[in-house]
């Protein structure tokens, strides 16, 4: 049975994720950002004229879905694009992996058994956000830089310029990474790769950066300033703050929070938008302020996202939510959901509802539990690869290292730690195989 689902692993992820595409189809999971991408496809049709969105902030976010929109333009068509990019990810990584001799067989049998239970990475991809494509850009890049490491393949070079061109094109959706890039030439270091791959990996940092240029010369055109991000870093760090219940400053993690709005006025005044340049300096500014003023209640708000990182889990889709009661889906959720244990039935709900309210509670426990094991596996996998210089499982425990850091010490949210499901899977597939393997091995030696 294994074997068989091992071999069957693509069709049958393909049938899962379109399932939960249609499940999760009315999700509403970051949809105030929308109008402005729809802005974006605005702007870029007018010939990259900023006056010409209405949302009056010209460099929020950064551009690359509002390229998307106006390419495809409907939803359905959006997200089957998603789907598709996503399944090119993951079985490019997954072809590379079968190719790593540096990991036990057994791990890429566990990878693909992983793959199929995946609901969080389908319901990722089955929601109008950037995350989606931003993950599958970054799977991608992480694939040919794994193809590039085996020098032996004859296409090195080639591997390295590809693998920069989506990780720029990653970079144009989504900003998390923007320090990433100078961290794989120090992998390729630890691992002990050669001269040439080092040479080449400074170039691959070199063109992940150059895919930032037609950005920051429209944000010198749009506002006088070249900027390699979009300007709403300051409103991320502040409302970040928030994120202690109960914190001295009086934040919350809400974007049109009172205290975020009150700082920005009294520096700009009432008609600054918080999302534009100016703002954003002002707001980090304050954030920073803060923090040195009041340096444990800094560390007690970082011990609680470390907290949220760890054990809150991937996005787990948002099934209860339908057409029929659009933002206003969790009452009934929550009844259906108490329907499970109630000795009479609560208020009535829509028909579908107890079946929806299942599944979303079994995805979230799932994706939970998921995250908790994979942190737990990590530490294993990566003495693991240190012991087998393992470029496959530098990258990834770097990935998954990079995004647990931004969130514990910015802001948590589980769409962000499932920019990463992919390389927690590789992490913990590379555990479960090595216990297999020393299983059979007692001495321990792997």
């Amino acid at each position: 049975m294994i074997r068989w689902l091992e071999k069957h692993y693509a069709a049958i992820t393909v049938i899962l994720s379109l399932l939960v595409l249609a499940l999760n189809y009315d999700a509403t999971a970051m949809q105030g950002i929308v109008p402005f991408y729809k802005d974006f496809a605005r702007i870029i049709a007018a010939g990259f004229d900023p006056t010409a969105g209405s949302m009056k902030a010209p460099t929020f976010p950064i551009w690359g879905y509002g390229w998307i929109y106006l390419i495809f333009r409907f939803k359905l068509v959006i997200l089957l694009f998603q789907q598709a990019l996503a399944f090119a990810a993951l079985r490019s990584l997954a072809r590379e992996i079968e190719k790593c001799s540096e990991i036990p067989r057994s791990a890429v049998t566990f990878f693909k058994l992983l793959l199929i239970v995946s609901i969080p990475l389908f319901a990722l991809h089955s929601v109008l956000w950037p995350y989606s494509i931003a993950a599958s850009l970054l799977a991608l890049s992480a694939a040919f830089m794994i193809r590039a490491s085996r020098a032996a393949n004859g296409h090195t070079l080639r591997d390295w310029v590809i693998s920069a061109a989506f990780f720029g094109s990653m970079l144009n959706f989504r900003s998390d990474f923007i320090l990433f890039p100078p961290v794989i030439p120090i992998l390729v270091l630890i691992v002990g790769m050669d001269r040439t791959a080092l040479k080449r990996s400074v170039l691959w940092v070199v063109c992940v950066y150059a895919m930032l240029i037609p950005w920051a010369a429209y944000t010198r055109h749009a506002i006088g300033h070249a900027l390699l991000t979009s300007t709403n870093s300051g409103q991320v760090l502040f409302a970040s703050l928030g994120q202690l219940p109960g914190n001295k400053w009086g934040i919350t993690t809400d974007d049109g929070d009172p205290v975020i709005l009150a700082t920005v006025r009294e520096k700009l005044g009432d008609s600054i938008n918080s999302l534009s340049y100016s703002a954003s300096r002002v707001l980090r500014d304050a954030a920073i302020a803060r923090v040195r003023a009041s340096p444990g209640e800094y560390g007690r708000k970082v011990a609680h996202g470390a907290f949220l990182t760890f054990t809150g889990g991937f996005y787990p889709g948002s099934f209860y939510e339908t057409k029929s009661c659009l933002s206003d889906c969790y009452p009934g959720y929550k009844a259906a959901l108490a329907r499970l244990g109630a000795s009479e039935p609560p208020s009535p709900v829509a028909p579908g509802s107890l079946t929806r309210a299942i599944i979303q509670a079994g995805a979230v426990i799932y994706s939970r539990v998921l995250l908790i094991l994979c942190f737990l596996a990590a530490p294993f996998a990566i003495v693991l690869g240190w012991k087998r210089r393992s470029f496959l499982l530098a990258i990834s425990s770097a990935a998954v290292v990079y995004q647990a850091a931004i969130t514990t010490f910015t802001h948590h949210l589980p769409g962000y730690t499932s920019n990463v499901y992919l390389f927690h899977l590789i992490l913990l597939s590379a555990a479960l195989g090595g216990f297999v393997i020393a299983r059979r091995e007692p001495t321990g030696h792997l």
